[in-house]
């Protein structure tokens, strides 16, 4: 057992949120990753060389998916999960 001072590991999610993170395609993993990473919309579309009308149709989906109603939800959803770990 670690003691309560220790961080989290990477994608210590509960059982449920970890279902839910399966449940995304590998571009809205991709999207989400990025979001948590701080980027904003037009800097996502930018890395994936797609419009911004894109990212936000994927947002939209990992909003859906992951039962949340705005990007800041979905940050406290993941506060303290590394993005990379989200691959």
């Amino acid at each position: 057992m670690r003691a309560p001072s220790e961080a989290a590991t990477p994608l210590e999610l509960p059982p449920h949120h970890r279902e839910l993170v399966a449940a995304l395609s590998p571009r809205e993993r991709e999207v989400l990753r990025l979001l948590l990473s701080g980027h904003r919309v037009a800097s996502m579309a930018r890395t994936l060389s797609v419009s911004p009308f894109t990212v936000r149709n994927h947002l939209r989906a990992v909003f859906r998916k992951m039962r949340a109603h705005s990007q800041q939800q979905l940050i406290e959803i993941f506060r303290g999960v590394k993005p990379e770990a989200l691959a």
